[in-house]
């Protein structure tokens, strides 16, 4: 499991990931799951995601693994081609993302 701690910005977060993944060569293989600090953060990150068209195919809000947070009891899990598409509507929306992690399937 890798874990990226959310900084200010979410630009930095699609940075980060993306050298990571340049790095390590992690394209496929893996699930994302990206984490809020409340379930408030999560619903309104829903309804983000279905106002920029985003469909539901991408994306799906699930309990939170315990074995990656044991704060908000629910979290996205995405795959490698979508992440950024969403990360891109939490920054547009103005979402706190708490974390991103990536786990194999």
């Amino acid at each position: 499991m890798v874990r990226i701690v959310a900084p200010e910005k979410e630009c930095d977060i699609i940075y980060a990931l993306t050298i990571y993944n340049e790095v390590t060569n992690l394209s496929t293989g893996y699930n994302i799951y990206i984490t809020f600090s409340s379930i408030h953060d999560v619903l309104a990150m829903e309804k983000a995601l279905k106002n920029f068209g985003i469909p539901d195919f991408a994306y799906k809000i699930i309990p939170t693994p315990r074995s990656i947070s044991k704060s908000c009891g629910s979290c996205i899990k995405t795959d490698e081609k979508n992440k950024k598409q969403i990360l891109e509507v939490a920054s547009l929306a103005d979402i706190s993302v708490s974390g991103i992690y990536m786990m194999e399937e």
